[in-house]
């Protein structure tokens, strides 16, 4: 093709759009079944929370008031761990799932969950209080675990002192991914 011919013109045909129409469908489906998969997850935090809790109790008649109290000691590290897995998942759902799914219904004219509640007056007063209950309930566990830990060692003040600032900042680090 020589620079005087006449190139053909960048409009899509009708079939092309109905291909990209078929691939954008195709491509909300799946980010719904990812949005499905990230808002199941959130229920199984539970289940490891309490199993974290669980554990220094239940082995306590294994090994003892002294080796609970080590694992005690690790339950604000665990939580911390759940607490950062917890972050991350919920940035992938608001900054990719969802922000992929507006794109798609903005540009393709599909209706979401969004755009049902946007049209709303008022804000949804329910709107993250699941996120402030499980801080919550993260946050307590720690204090107290890191509590108890802190005052079983308080004839060894070098390391109560110690046990006592590392559990501060794992308790400071759930406390910034989760609220």
């Amino acid at each position: 093709m020589s620079i005087t011919e006449e190139k053909p013109p960048l409009t899509a045909s009708t079939e092309q759009v109905a291909q990209q129409f078929e691939l954008a469908k195709l491509d909300y489906a799946r980010l719904g079944t990812q949005e499905q998969s990230l808002m199941e997850k959130r229920e199984a935090v539970w289940t490891k929370f309490f199993a974290i809790l669980a554990i220094p109790s239940g082995t306590a008649g294994v090994v003892g008031l002294n080796g609970s109290i080590y694992l005690l000691g690790l339950v604000p590290f665990f939580i911390t761990c759940i607490a950062l897995d917890v972050k991350h998942d919920e940035q992938v759902l608001r900054y990719d799932v969802r922000k992929g799914m507006k794109k798609l219904a903005a540009e393709w004219g599909f209706c979401n969950h969004d755009s049902k509640y946007a049209k709303q007056d008022g804000s949804r007063w329910w709107h993250g209080y699941y996120k402030y209950g499980k801080a919550a309930a993260f946050l307590v566990a720690e204090i107290i675990a890191a509590t108890i830990v802190s005052w079983f060692f308080l004839d060894q003040p070098v390391l109560s002192v110690s046990l006592a600032l590392l559990n501060a900042f794992f308790i400071i680090a759930t406390a910034w991914c989760m609220l």
